[in-house]
């Protein structure tokens, strides 16, 4: 009702100017502002040449997870169509993957899947920010810098929000990976 601004600040460090929330909303600048990091997650990858002609293979395994009680955290499908690899919680891994295989087991046996996996010891980093989709390069500038840098991408995913770019990484290259994006956006410096 009165319009006061309130401040969040990072008790960290409280001398940096921090986030201004308004009556207003959203600011009309953008760029980076943030990284975030999920660690503690499992790459299950289902694949081969024959899933181009499956019906429905997303929605399948939306459905088995969903049975279980696995959350997808994040997905990521090849241009080719022929793999589509998702994310969840570790402790969700062992039993989605035998809940899958049973869902695709006839087309595992007649090789239209060729192969589901698991691949543990992976993390989630998202460049988070506003209005990236109308600033050229931002992803251009965080994967140029992480492969700089020596960090490899297992796969990479970017909703039609203008807020987020995630990718998914070895568990023991995050710090590395937080550490390059940080410094490419210099995010170490104030900003309003």
């Amino acid at each position: 009702q009165a319009a006061i601004p309130v401040w969040i600040r990072n008790s960290f460090a409280p001398d940096r100017p921090g986030t201004k929330i308004t009556p207003e909303g959203r600011s009309i600048g953008g760029g980076v502002k943030a990284l975030t990091a999920i660690r503690d997650v499992t790459l299950i990858s289902v694949g081969g040449p024959g899933i181009v002609g499956l019906p429905d293979v997303v929605g399948r395994t939306f459905s088995t997870t969903a049975e279980v009680r696995a959350n997808v955290l994040l997905i990521s499908q090849s241009s080719s169509q022929n793999d589509i690899c998702f994310i969840f919680a570790a402790a969700d891994a062992e039993r989605t993957v035998e809940a899958l295989r049973e869902e695709f087991a006839q087309d595992l046996a007649h090789h239209n899947v060729e192969h589901i996996t698991m691949d543990p010891n992976i993390a989630i980093v998202a460049v988070v920010g506003e209005n990236m989709r109308g600033i050229p390069g931002i992803a251009g500038k965080t994967f140029s810098a992480l492969g700089r840098d020596g960090v490899n991408l297992i796969a990479i995913a970017q909703g039609s929000s203008e807020s987020n770019i995630s990718f998914v990484i070895e568990e023991k290259a995050v710090k590395q990976a937080l550490i390059t994006t940080h410094r490419e956006f210099n995010l170490d410096e104030s900003q309003n």
